[in-house]
């Protein structure tokens, strides 16, 4: 993943970050793959495909609506509608329909590891259920029918970065003064004690065996 990449997630972290946040939990994903599929849509609204760009973009030849380009051919009324220009509007209806699209994949795929079914379901977003459950069950990847071919993949890998970004730094090391570095305890004092005393006695026993 390159800078520029890494920018436009810090971007959709602190402007959406919240709303991805709310949205997510509300419907049972995990918040990190929501953001890591606006960056695949629409890198937050900075992508150059964006006409415009920021929330109110559209994409797809005018088909993809907003920041998670939400379709107008599979949900017509609410593109329909001013709401998709709305950013937690956007989201929020983005992870219902990613909600809908992991249940049917869930009914039909009941055995299928967690894992494997969340990225059933981002593929899914992107090319429909129903693409995606011929596939499995023609035991080929996910991705085969999504854009490029790299949908679910790529977008996973964008929330595995979203998440680290929202990881707390790991502690830095505080180095210990030498004036508070541990110092012998009372047993250890003892020992060094009796262990020099030892030796002075042994070098006078010796002394008197040679006088």
């Amino acid at each position: 993943m390159n800078d520029s990449e890494k920018q436009k997630l810090r971007f959709i972290r602190e402007r959406y970050g919240a709303m991805i946040q709310a949205s997510a939990t509300q419907h049972g994903h995990r918040p990190a793959v929501v953001a890591g599929i606006m960056m695949r849509e629409t890198e937050g609204g900075l992508s150059k495909w964006c006409n415009p760009p920021g929330p109110a973009c559209l994409g797809d030849e005018g088909h993809g609506h907003g920041l998670m380009q939400i379709d107008d051919r599979s949900f017509a009324d609410y593109c329909a509608s001013p709401n998709w220009k709305d950013p937690a509007s956007n989201i929020d209806f983005a992870c219902g329909v990613l909600r809908e699209k992991r249940a049917y994949l869930e009914k039909h795929f009941p055995n299928l590891p967690v894992e494997a079914l969340e990225r059933a379901a981002v593929a899914a977003y992107n090319c429909g259920e129903g693409n995606v459950k011929k596939e499995l069950e023609a035991g080929k990847d996910v991705d085969a029918l999504t854009a490029d071919a790299d949908y679910s993949r790529c977008a996973l890998e964008f929330a595995l970065a979203y998440q680290e970004l929202l990881a707390p730094p790991a502690p830095m090391p505080v180095p210990i003064p030498a004036s508070v570095q541990p110092q012998p305890g009372p047993q250890q004092a003892s020992a060094g004690l009796w262990a020099g005393l030892l030796n002075l006695l042994m070098k006078i026993f010796v002394k008197q065996e040679q006088a």
